[in-house]
């Protein structure tokens, strides 16, 4: 099932644009962008769809990834997402504000003790499915406990 999942998948998304491709502006850039599977790493993607431009949930999320990479003693991975100032944070690029500024810190501390150090931003556009998983466990709680209801509500999706 797996398999067919992913030949549906990159059936329907459109691969990365080649290295010979135009040089775009930031903008469109981002209209262009586009998701692609990992090569030999493992992508952990983190959202946390808790409130408009609230970074709490993200921050609580990422947390939550961490932990379930630690848990199970993942090496060699990604944790992408698209809040951009989680991933600068991650990345030592930038700051966060005081909402999420104690579970970043603790985000911070946990990779460092865990060599965990590649974040990566992917556009919302690019990250919708990790997106509608979250709302919906957020307003489904038997979704989050069901691989059945998973699957097919993967399958409508795809």
């Amino acid at each position: 099932m797996a398999t067919r999942f992913k030949e549906e998948f990159s059936r329907l998304i459109p691969r990365r644009h080649s290295a010979s491709a135009p040089s775009l502006d930031t903008q469109a850039a981002a209209n262009y962008a586009t998701w692609s599977p990992p090569v030999s790493e493992i992508k952990i993607n983190f959202d946390g769809a808790y409130r408009k431009d609230d970074k709490m949930g993200v921050a609580l999320a990422l947390r939550e990834a961490i932990l379930l990479a630690r848990r199970l003693r993942i090496q060699n991975l990604i944790f992408e997402g698209d809040a951009k100032s989680i991933i600068d944070f991650m990345s030592g690029k930038g700051i966060v504000g005081s909402d999420c500024e104690v579970i970043m810190i603790n985000c911070k501390a946990l990779c460092e003790q865990s060599n965990f150090n590649r974040f990566k931003f992917i556009y919302r556009h690019c990250n919708w499915m990790a997106h509608d998983i979250t709302k919906k466990a957020l307003r489904d709680p038997l979704f989050c406990n069901n691989p059945l209801i998973q699957m097919v509500w993967l399958d409508t999706r795809l």
